[in-house]
């Protein structure tokens, strides 16, 4: 063989190994640019909580850096190990994951979808008090977005279903002609504007809320995406590139910072709105950006510890289908509901039958609201405080001595004018006993049966 052949020949394996190297340093480069990136971004998340007024207390910054690994985990599952074009129902929020002021009572799945793709999902309403699924668009916080909007709903009264609860539903952005071959109800996708923005539907938010842990179980449900006839789509999906983590790795880095910002200035915002009226329940109203079929009031409860005081909470019995009592974190997440009673919904709660305990006191609502008594029959009484008052409608505050409250109501009356806001007093811990008759309080082990059936009951929804 000739010397200039060998030459080109070497020549040539020079130039292709060059290039394959150029092409890994090149992969590498972007790959860990990515990662760089990310942490930069999660890095800026927790300066801000740690910049934050709520970043004071021992337990208050433990729950903290913990929020962080619940924003962390919420971006990655929807950005890294969600595909629009193969959707899977994830669980979250949950027990673990908490975000947005998640309810105790909800069994929440999400689906990342996109507006260009059509989709079937089937499923069953379960026995829960209720079912809604929604089309979102939007993270709050995230990309410009104040908060996610809705584009439309379903209920368990507006869904159609057959004899034992099952349904199908199209989502689309456009309802098909056919749509009685295909499914029996039609859920919109498509745009939505978002502060002047226009934002893709790319959420499924489904909620099973229960009313009694111990007894409703929650349905099942999965989604397929459809091809443009219409047809489940089979087949394997497309392998993970270079190029896809990357860009996703980014996405999850701005998500996590941008979402930890949103929540916490949006609980600031909330605290600095009732701070001359603490320990007040706003007046039943929509819940912003929440279900259609839910109203809510809600509350910050600031007890300072050397007071040694409890807040009793007064409610009613409503129409609603559910109606859940809880209490939430300063980082806006639900406190622990496995291990300690932070939540009550109407089932769970003792009802009591006594018009002079029950009965709406003059100015319960402020200087001359109501002007005279208004006489009740029953109601719901409820003491937050950090320690135990041994009553069975305790809230435990978990340690913390400032709280948000929030009561919800669904599947009943679609005015809120028809729900009786929630009354409230300080009293010393030392004076509840004489507040409470002995069938309202707790003895022997009832306070130890209320915890270990949650306890099961949680594990139960979530399979652990």
């Amino acid at each position: 063989m000739r010397l200039h052949t060998l030459l080109g020949m070497a020549l040539s394996i020079a130039y292709f190994n060059n290039a394959y190297a150029d092409n890994i340093s090149m992969t590498n480069n972007k790959l860990s640019d990515a990662w760089n990136y990310y942490q930069e971004k999660t890095n800026d998340a927790l300066m801000h909580i740690t910049n934050s007024p709520y970043f004071s207390k021992k337990q208050d910054k433990a729950e903290g850096y913990r929020h962080i690994f619940s924003e962390i985990t919420q971006s990655t599952q929807a950005v890294i190990f969600s595909n629009d074009n193969y959707p899977t129902f994830q669980f979250r929020p949950n027990q673990k994951i908490k975000i947005g002021l998640d309810n105790p009572d909800n069994a929440y799945f999400t689906s990342q979808i996109s507006p260009e793709n059509n989709y079937l999902i089937e499923g069953d309403l379960g026995s829960t008090a209720t079912f809604a699924i929604q089309s979102l668009a939007g993270v709050p916080g995230y990309d410009g977005a104040g908060t996610s909007k809705e584009q439309d709903s379903l209920d368990n009264q507006t869904i159609t279903t057959d004899r034992d609860g099952r349904f199908k539903i199209f989502i689309g952005e456009e309802k098909p002609d056919n749509l009685d071959e295909i499914a029996d109800n039609f859920l919109k996708t498509g745009y939505v504007t978002i502060d002047s923005l226009k934002k893709p539907v790319q959420t499924l938010l489904v909620r099973y809320s229960y009313n009694d842990w111990n007894r409703e179980q929650k349905g099942n449900i999965h989604i397929t995406k459809l091809d443009k006839n219409n047809n489940p789509v089979t087949g394997m999906a497309p392998n993970l590139t270079v190029d896809d983590i990357a860009d996703n790795i980014k996405v999850a880095g701005d998500q996590t910072y941008e979402t930890t910002v949103f929540w916490d200035e949006f609980a600031q915002k909330l605290d600095n709105m009732f701070a001359s009226n603490y320990n007040k329940f706003t007046a039943p109203s929509a819940t912003d950006g929440g279900l259609k079929s839910q109203f809510s009031a809600t509350a910050v409860i600031d007890l300072p510890k050397s007071d040694k005081e409890v807040l009793m909470v007064t409610t009613y019995p409503s129409d609603a289908e559910y109606q859940g009592f809880q209490l939430g974190n300063m980082w806006y997440e639900s406190l622990d509901y496995k291990t300690h009673q932070t939540s009550l919904t109407s089932k769970q709660s003792y009802l009591t039958h006594d018009k002079e305990v029950c009965s709406i006191p003059a100015g319960a609502y402020g200087p001359g609201i109501p002007a005279e008594t208004i006489v009740k029959d029953s109601c719901y009484r409820y003491v937050v405080s950090a320690e135990d008052p041994e009553v069975k409608n305790w809230l435990d505050t978990t340690g913390h001595h400032k709280v948000f409250a929030f009561l919800r109501w669904q599947g009943g009356s679609t005015h809120a004018s028809d729900y009786i806001a929630p009354w409230s007093k300080v009293v010393k811990m030392k004076e509840v006993k004489s507040l409470f008759k002995m069938d309202e309080r707790v003895h022997g082990s009832d306070r130890e049966k209320q915890l270990r059936d949650r306890y099961t009951a949680v594990q139960q929804r979530y399979q652990e």
